[in-house]
């Protein structure tokens, strides 16, 4: 699918959607995502669908500053921001 939804998981009320932005090889890079009281959250199919397409929007820009780069220094961005 591409995106998660979670309704009342947390808290009671509240409803939220996001999908997962990753790099080429599938790698996780981030997330872009909704949180807002269920009964104001529109469709979950309609924003996924919207939150999906802006993931990969922005993937494909990390990729484009990706390549931009020289090998070397790819190796030096990756280790200047430890994974979580």
């Amino acid at each position: 699918k591409g995106y998660a939804v979670s309704h009342d998981e947390l808290e009671e009320g509240v409803a939220g959607v996001a999908a997962a932005i990753v790099d080429r090889t599938g790698r996780p890079l981030g997330s872009l995502g909704v949180v807002a009281p269920a009964p104001r959250l529109p469709s979950a199919d309609g924003l996924a669908a919207a939150l999906v397409e802006a993931a990969a929007e922005v993937a494909a820009q990390v990729a484009a500053l990706d390549s931009r780069h020289q090998p070397g220094e790819q190796a030096a961005l990756a280790t200047a921001v430890p994974d979580l």
